[in-house]
């Protein structure tokens, strides 16, 4: 296997154990919406990630906008979005686009990594509860992340493991450039040995 077929392996492994795991948080957040939420506030979960690629197409031409956040929350005329994302993830460039544009409209936004995560930025938006909620203590990497913070491009606090897993990537990046590089010269000195046996 090759380095680059063994990275993407290992990228898709991630990815496809952090989606579970950001799912697994956006089921908890629906059962503590359905909770907390009183009736005069409308929330709805939204999946705008097509099927297909034809799928995908059809949905661009009929105006649906890739990059809404995960949650939207209407209360008292006002919306509050709530992108939720594993410990791993972040807010790609789509995302920061639109999460710019809604802000500029007046709505809110947010990115959290866990369902109290999320609770808390609708706390923060002071959207009234149905019953008292004392917000857990979070963790840093939870969240929740305010639209301004995602817009302004800072680099968010990482999970623990997160960032011990994208330091290990790294060095084995390294380690690779550094062999690529070794062989390189290697050759190059080779060649350079066999012209001057010829000569």
């Amino acid at each position: 296997m090759t380095d680059s077929a063994e990275v993407e392996t290992f990228a898709v492994r991630q990815r496809r154990k952090y989606r579970h795991v950001e799912w697994s948080e956006q089921i908890r957040l629906t059962q503590l919406l359905t909770q907390y939420l009183p009736d005069n506030v409308f929330w709805s979960a939204l999946s705008n990630a097509p099927r297909t690629a034809w799928a995908g197409y059809l949905a661009r031409q009929r105006g649906v906008r890739s990059g809404l956040a995960d949650i939207i929350v209407v209360h008292d005329g006002r919306v509050i979005w709530v992108e939720m994302k594993s410990p791993a993830g972040v807010a790609s460039k789509v995302q920061r686009q639109v999460c710019a544009e809604l802000r500029v409209a007046g709505a809110d936004w947010y990115l959290a990594r866990s369902a109290e995560a999320a609770l808390a930025a609708l706390r923060l938006s002071n959207v009234p509860f149905r019953h008292p909620w004392t917000p857990p203590p979070l963790e840093p990497w939870e969240g929740p992340f305010t639209g301004a913070m995602i817009c302004s491009g800072r680099r968010l606090p990482q999970h623990h493991e997160v960032a011990a897993q994208r330091r290990a990537a790294q060095r084995a990046w390294r380690e690779r450039q550094r062999a690529r590089k070794a062989a390189k010269l290697a050759a190059e000195r080779d060649d350079a040995a066999g012209g001057d046996i010829a000569a």
